[in-house]
């Protein structure tokens, strides 16, 4: 194993942040483009705790082997194993995500692929024991010619995570998590389009309190044909409208997130596309309705990944970018806290292929690291964030977060001044923030592991995990 570790002198983004803070980047390589073997044209990574040893390891796929594999956290930032193969034989399989569908405690997996010996999609999970020991594969959709998303979403209510994919045939479906055991129900269909699925997502639209779905159409052969629609959860239990078309779109979308970009209480659309757009759509009224777009960057050369999150340390939501033609990795600095003024920052110039990007606390300082997949060369990179803030010593000592686990509500206790709150899920995605609350509500969420991190006036932090039964 090549565990190199470097500074990258080339690629230093060194400032300060209200002259207390500066920040870097130090790349660790996980898995190199020398390591055999290696997952070769990676194409997703996630930071989760596997094994049930309280830190992070990594999880990835390989499209090129149709493999799913993982790395052991060892202890110490950048320390890894090689990689562990979890499945094999999963033809074009393009992601994945994670979530404990059977109620023990762990994580399990979810991937979307094409059969071996039959060109149909299939969406199927895997079951860990705790360990990061997986049983076999257990299908749970064939169709569509090629399952391209998933996720674990509790469309429900019902406080399981249910199944969601979509296929390249255009077709969105769900299957019911019966019993919180990973017990899986028929597919129903959320709705059938001749366009293919490219990025799919559940997320309350209409603040209703409910999940509904929201996708991504794109056709490289027809941009014409692209559009974004949501799909709404007419009852909470997972009976969805007609879709609700919020843009046609000439262009092909690769990532897209919801995310509060100018600190309005509102999630908005933001999203990356193969024509080299950063930009989104501000929510109007929280209830799926969208003003005229934003543009952030035309730079990135077909941007295969986005992820909001706060690289400094600021409050405001700076994005996180990979370009597959470009063969980078960057941050975008949010400079006006309103998501409409950014200054581009390259994190590594070296990424070929570039394909995914996310941004996670893997050392549990306080600050937000960032995880790398390169799909040319088969790399994995950590590049940790040494984000110097004076962080105070005794604000770390004060708080208290309780109950944990817990099966909802979360205090804040020991703060008297308002405070920050950010909660990311297992894959690093920012989940919710509030501000001048003590407490927070992670019902709506499904069970599993969280991370959060409170900032308070002074822009001192303190961060943590967290278990919603």
């Amino acid at each position: 194993m090549n565990q190199k570790t470097k500074l990258l002198l080339s690629a230093i983004c060194l400032f300060a942040i209200s002259g207390t803070a500066q920040i870097s980047f130090v790349e660790h390589i996980i898995v190199g483009r020398d390591d055999l073997p290696q997952p070769r044209n990676a194409r997703k990574v996630i930071a989760v705790d596997i094994d049930g040893d309280k830190d992070k390891d990594v999880l990835s796929v390989s499209t090129y082997y149709g493999t799913i594999v993982w790395f052991e956290n060892l202890g110490g930032i950048g320390n890894f194993s090689t990689q562990k193969i979890i499945a094999l034989d999963l033809p074009s399989i393009n992601t994945i995500d994670v979530a404990d569908v059977d109620g023990d405690g762990d994580v399990d997996i979810i991937s979307g692929s094409r059969t071996p010996d039959v060109n149909d999609g299939k969406a199927a999970f895997f079951l860990n024991d705790g360990q990061g020991n997986f049983g076999e594969e257990q299908v749970l959709h064939i169709g569509g010619k090629r399952v391209y998303a998933v996720q674990f979403a509790d469309l429900d209510g019902d406080g399981h995570p249910d199944a969601l994919w979509g296929t390249i045939s255009g077709e969105v479906g769900w299957q019911k998590n019966e019993d919180g055991m990973g017990t899986f129900g028929e597919s129903q269909v959320v709705s059938t389009h001749t366009v293919p699925v490219e990025v799919l997502t559940a997320h309350d639209m209409d603040g209703d309190g409910d999940l509904d779905v929201l996708a991504a159409y794109s056709a490289f052969n027809i941009p014409s044909q692209a559009s974004i629609r949501w799909y709404e959860n007419l009852d909470g239990v997972g009976n969805f409208g007609s879709p609700i078309v919020l843009s046609p779109f000439d262009d092909v979308i690769l990532d897209m997130v919801m995310v509060d970009m100018n600190k309005d209480g509102r999630d908005d659309l933001l999203y990356g596309s193969y024509n080299d757009r950063i930009a989104w759509f501000p929510s109007t009224d929280g209830m799926g309705s969208f003003g005229e777009e934003i543009l952030i960057s035309t730079r990135t050369k077909e941007v295969t990944s986005i992820f909001p999150v706060d690289v400094n340390g600021d409050g405001d939501v700076d994005i996180l970018s990979t370009s597959f033609f470009d063969e980078n990795a960057a941050w975008y600095q949010n400079l006006d806290g309103e998501g409409e003024v950014f200054q581009r920052k390259i994190i590594s110039d070296d990424a070929k292929g570039a394909r995914d990007i996310i941004a996670v606390d893997m050392d549990e300082d306080g600050d937000m690291d960032v995880l790398l997949a390169s799909s040319g060369i088969g790399e994995i990179v950590l590049y940790e964030n040494s984000l110097i803030v004076s962080t105070s010593e005794a604000m770390t000592k004060r708080i208290e977060v309780s109950p944990n686990p817990t099966t909802g509500m979360l205090t804040i206790g020991n703060v008297e001044a308002d405070v920050a709150i950010q909660v990311y899920d297992s894959s690093g995605k920012l989940l919710l923030q509030e501000t001048g609350k003590h407490a927070i509500d992670l019902s709506p969420f499904p069970s599993g592991l969280y991370f959060y991190k409170i900032t308070d006036e002074s822009g001192n932090h303190h961060s943590g995990n967290i278990v919603k039964e």
